[in-house]
This record gives C-alpha cells, structure tokens and sequence, in this order.
C-alpha cells in the first residue's frame, strides 16, 4: 500500500509541474514581445524551483507530511497555472477558431483536473473531493463560455478568468469548512471586484 500511495503522490506532484511546463511552452508560441516571452520564462523558472524546493525539504531534509507551506504554495502557483491554461484555450478559441463545443467539452476535463490540487486533510470540507472539482468545474466552464464573447486579447480574459475562479474557490472553502471569517471573505471579494474594474477601465489598452 505504501508503494501505491508513493507512486500515486509522485504522479501528482509531476503532474503539477509538468501542467506549469507545458502550459508556459505553449503560452510562450503565442506571444510576440520579446519581454513578454522573457517574463514568462522566468515566471516558469521561479514557480518550478520554489516548487521543487519544497518537495526536497519536505521528502528528504525533514521527512514530514506535507506541510501548509507546501500547499499554500500550490494554491498560489495554482492561479499562475490557471491563468496560463485559460490563456491558452482563448488562444486557441481566438486564432484558430475551434468548435465552441469541443473547446468548452476539454477545458471542463482541463478545470476538472486542475481542481484536483487542494489540501483536503487539512481543509476537512464538508463536501467530496469529487463533487467539489464538479461543482468547480461546471462553474468555471460557464464562466469560460461567458468571456469568449469579449474582444479583448486572450491574455486579458485569462487574467479575468483567473480572478473569477479566485473569488469563486475562496467561497466555496469558506461555505463548505468556515475555515475563514466574513470579514476575511468580504475583503477579499472587494479587492477582486476592484481590480476587475479597473481592468475593464482598462480595456481599451488590450
């Protein structure tokens, strides 16, 4: 069981780091500033090397379970991930013009996957593992659907998307375990909704 529950925890944290890899590779073919690509590359390097880094002191420094620095971690460089795969789809929704349908079909597998990433011991929500990524999922997808009418550049809807899925994950950990105050959530639903409007301000510069 030990060896199950080993090669299981290996997929899953080479998953991730596979999931950032080829999410900025492909990310990286549809932008044409130079700077832009050097950011993002560099945004690759740090995110697999905070990543990595935590796995070393956790499996072979101090043999612990994970640790909340380690998934805290993972929630943080989760958004990076979202925003780069949400990215991708609008990108390839806006250039190649793909099926509305089958588009929205793989990226409902894609948040479906990504979902997969929490800390669930921890967290002890009050609800399965599976019907949180499936509530997440189907949300998401609307959402999704929803900003593909937008003109603006498919690194501005990521960049909405991502928020949205922020607010929309922080209420569900806070409904389902009541780990965090209302205060706590009213701040945090006030400062996403004040940076989307001001990138809507914004919008004409994309």
């Amino acid at each position: 069981m030990d060896k199950v529950k080993d090669k299981k925890k290996t997929f899953y944290f080479s998953l991730f780091s596979l999931l950032i890899s080829y999410s900025v590779l492909t990310l990286f073919l549809f932008l044409e500033n130079f700077y832009f690509k050097l950011g993002l590359v560099l945004t690759n390097l740090v995110l697999l090397f905070i990543f990595f880094n935590e796995l070393f002191i956790i499996y072979f420094k101090n043999i612990i379970k994970e640790s909340e620095r380690l998934w805290l971690y993972i929630k943080q460089a989760k958004l990076f991930l979202i925003f780069f795969v949400t990215s991708i789809f609008f990108g390839f929704r806006d250039f190649f013009n793909l099926s509305p349908y089958l588009t929205l079909v793989i990226f409902f597998i894609m948040m479906f996957i990504l979902s997969w990433y929490h800390n669930w011991q921890s967290w002890s929500l009050k609800i399965s593992a599976f019907n949180y990524r499936l509530i997440m999922s189907l949300v998401m997808a609307q959402v999704f659907w929803g900003l593909t009418i937008l003109p603006q550049v498919y690194f501005f809807k990521g960049i909405i998307f991502t928020i949205f899925y922020f607010i929309f994950d922080e209420l569900i950990i806070w409904h389902f375990s009541k780990r965090y105050q209302v205060k706590y959530i009213k701040n945090i639903i006030a400062i996403s909704l004040f940076i989307l409007l001001l990138l809507f301000i914004t919008a004409q510069w994309f």
